[in-house]
């Protein structure tokens, strides 16, 4: 048994549990890449290179691969195959979703939920219904609901793999996972910040138009790092790669970061380094430097 992994027997793109087997063996030598997927993985044109589909569909990966995003198990899992990487098997990647509310191992195993408190979020959605012009995006896990639904609010959702039910009063609700704040406005994305400022919550830009939050202490930094912990991963074995804000949690706390070259000035001056994907991809270069 290899420390901190599960073998399960899960085939993928391959014939049976063997292909699982050798993917996974020797793992306390491989290197961890972490990534984030929009703006990362994937380029602003949403498209992933085809050098990085070779390597994520490799039965014998020269790395562990963990996908790091904002996003959901569901969306994850049409955005890979849509590009080839999976079929309809469960995931046997590692990942950490929704900024670190949702963590798994190989075959989509759930190792942790962290929810919105439940008086808290009743209380958030009384305030989210004073800004009509703000869609907000309630997760809870692969499912959606959509306070305020406006035409900028479920574009980018839908951009997102999603089509929320409306939220009503008598919704029944459970506990989310994550809320994203929509509005074309990005004056009115920051009276939103504001507007809840005093809570105790996680609050992040992914972009101008865009605010996350998350539970307080919840985020792809801190997510990363339970998920290191639970596998017995050294730090120094840990590479992360990513262009928001979002990110920066997990630059914060491994030592190896990498951003590419189109992400914003903030994010090039955080990251300890700085890759051109064009050529190459995302993951190569990574690899390269590693080695």
């Amino acid at each position: 048994m290899i420390r901190g992994l599960n073998l399960i027997p899960l085939p993928f793109l391959g014939s049976g549990k063997q292909v699982f087997f050798i993917a996974m063996k020797s793992t306390d030598h491989l290197p961890i890449l972490a990534f984030d997927v929009d703006g990362t993985l994937m380029d602003h044109r949403d498209t992933i290179h085809q050098k990085d589909i070779e390597l994520l569909t490799m039965p014998d990966p020269p790395a562990i691969f963990v996908p790091a995003t904002g996003r959901s198990l569901l969306a994850i899992r049409r955005i890979l195959r849509s590009f080839g990487i999976c079929d309809e098997r469960p995931l046997r990647f590692p990942m950490v979703l929704q900024n670190g509310a949702l963590i798994y191992d190989p075959g989509e195993v759930k190792l942790r939920r962290i929810s919105f408190d439940l008086p808290l979020q009743a209380e958030l959605i009384g305030l989210f219904k004073t800004k009509p012009d703000v869609s907000f995006l309630i997760s809870v896990e692969d499912h959606t609901y959509m306070v305020n639904p406006r035409p900028f609010g479920l574009n980018e959702t839908r951009k997102y793999m999603s089509e929320p039910d409306v939220y009503s009063d008598n919704t029944p609700l459970d506990a989310c996972t994550k809320i994203l704040c929509l509005c074309e406005d990005p004056e009115k994305i920051l009276e939103v910040r504001e507007m809840v400022k005093d809570f105790n919550l996680e609050v992040v830009h992914s972009r101008t138009t865009m605010l996350e939050l998350n539970a307080t202490g919840v985020n792809k930094g801190e997510g990363l790092e339970f998920l290191a912990k639970h596998h017995g991963w050294n730090k120094n074995q840990v590479y992360c790669a990513g262009d928001g804000d979002n990110d920066l949690a997990m630059f914060g706390r491994f030592p190896n970061s990498f951003t590419p070259h189109t992400s914003p000035a903030n994010i090039q001056t955080a990251a300890k380094f700085v890759i051109d994907t064009r050529q190459d991809g995302l993951l190569t270069p990574i690899l390269k430097a590693v080695s």
